[in-house]
């Protein structure tokens, strides 16, 4: 895959376990960059051709974007309502249908039970396998010991459910060493996400297998 912008000559490559960092000094353009992203990661119109040798492909599909990598939602309300649905569909399966209307037709015998047999006339709402997931609150578990392994979590996140591969992340290197940065660019090639790191200022390039695009002030683009 590749990303390509209609006013610049670059060529991001979008396949797995790239690093790419795009430099842009200009800030208008700093700024229209990010809104396109954001944009079309949502749906939107956009400048940004995302192709495979198949044809075009739908951004929203393939590509997430961190604003700030250190405040974002651990378990965006796409994720959690997709990985629900898949929890409900898990408890109706063929391996597990007897034994959930085994445990609706319990509740229900028991709340019939109490009902009966409190001192003022009561009802309940009729059991159903979304208001036990309700009642155990079911949720997505996330584990991280530092910031940039809450990052590499929502990634695996994103890809694993919404089959997401290519993450934007804007000022990175604001927030982290270069040190931990690397740490977490070697997490990221073993688990073959696609990275495109935008960033206002040059970076001293000290990682090998990082791709570096750079427009400066005056938009033109330098390899």
């Amino acid at each position: 895959m590749k990303l390509v912008h209609p006013d610049y000559t670059f060529k991001i490559n979008c396949n797995e376990s790239n690093i790419n960092l795009l430099v842009i000094e200009n800030p208008e353009t700093f700024r229209s960059f990010v809104f396109d992203f954001l944009r079309q990661s949502r749906g939107d119109d956009g400048l940004f051709v995302l192709s495979n040798k198949d044809g075009i492909l739908d951004i929203k599909n393939n590509i997430d974007i961190l604003l700030n990598p250190i405040e974002f939602e651990d378990v965006p309300k796409k994720v959690s309502s997709k990985v629900l649905t898949k929890f409900k569909e898990y408890l109706l399966d063929e391996n597990n249908y007897i034994r959930t209307q085994e445990i609706i037709s319990s509740i229900e015998k028991y709340a019939d039970q109490m009902t009966s047999e409190f001192m003022f006339p009561v009802t309940y709402d009729d059991i159903t396998v979304e208001s036990i997931m309700k009642g155990i609150s079911v949720s997505i578990k996330t584990e991280y010991e530092s910031p940039l392994e809450r990052i590499s979590e929502y990634m695996n996140l994103m890809h694993d459910v919404l089959g997401i591969g290519i993450f934007v992340i804007t000022n990175l290197f604001s927030y982290f060493s270069n040190d931990e940065i690397s740490i977490f660019l070697e997490n990221c090639e073993l688990q073959k996400h696609t990275l495109i790191l935008c960033e206002s200022h040059d970076i001293k390039n000290d990682f090998p297998n990082l791709k570096k695009i750079i427009i400066d002030w005056e938009n033109c683009e330098i390899y």
